[in-house]
């Protein structure tokens, strides 16, 4: 990844031993809305694989695609109103 002259120099500042944040503000923020929860799935070698294989055809990340299947699934079986 390359970097930016003024991330470069931050970095170069912080490597050095600077307090690069001296100049920071400090700020608050509002969240409307709860964050998105965020879940680690272990899955064998050959699922991996498989799921990797059909998410590259969709045009998808693997991740992205497991998602996708799950949200599916969710409101497959939701109770309906």
């Amino acid at each position: 990844m390359k970097l930016t002259k003024a991330q470069q120099y931050l970095v170069d500042r912080f490597d050095a031993g600077e307090d690069i944040f001296e100049d920071a503000e400090i700020v608050e923020i509002e969240v409307k809305r709860p964050r998105d929860k965020v879940m680690s799935l272990r899955l064998p070698t050959d699922k991996w694989d498989t799921l990797r294989h059909e998410a590259k055809e969709l045009g998808v990340t693997p991740t992205t695609l497991a998602r996708l299947w799950i949200l599916e699934h969710l409101k497959a079986a939701a109770p309906s109103n």
